[in-house]
């Protein structure tokens, strides 16, 4: 489930936006790893900014990830396109 979900409302007649939707089958895609820093956490303390940060008021967390996909088959997915009423 997502909210950032593609919509048209180009597709559509008369202004009806319409959504799609991708349903992945059993074995569409493939992710392998990579050597080195496939994830990384990376945290600053609190007054590691220096004289950016004179209070010791902002510490920091946040994560990079590299990862590799490839499309296996094309058959094992679906774009289904609908429109959605009130």
């Amino acid at each position: 489930m997502t909210t950032n979900a593609s919509t048209s409302s180009t597709l559509g007649v008369a202004g009806i936006t319409v959504h799609q939707t991708l349903i992945f089958g059993a074995n569409y895609y493939g992710i392998s790893r990579i050597a080195g820093k496939a994830l990384q956490n990376i945290q600053k303390p609190l007054g590691s900014a220096g004289s950016a940060d004179p209070l010791d008021q902002v510490a920091t967390i946040g994560w990079k990830a590299t990862f590799v996909a490839i499309r296996l088959n094309e058959n094992f997915c679906v774009r289904v396109e609908h429109a959605v009423s009130s």
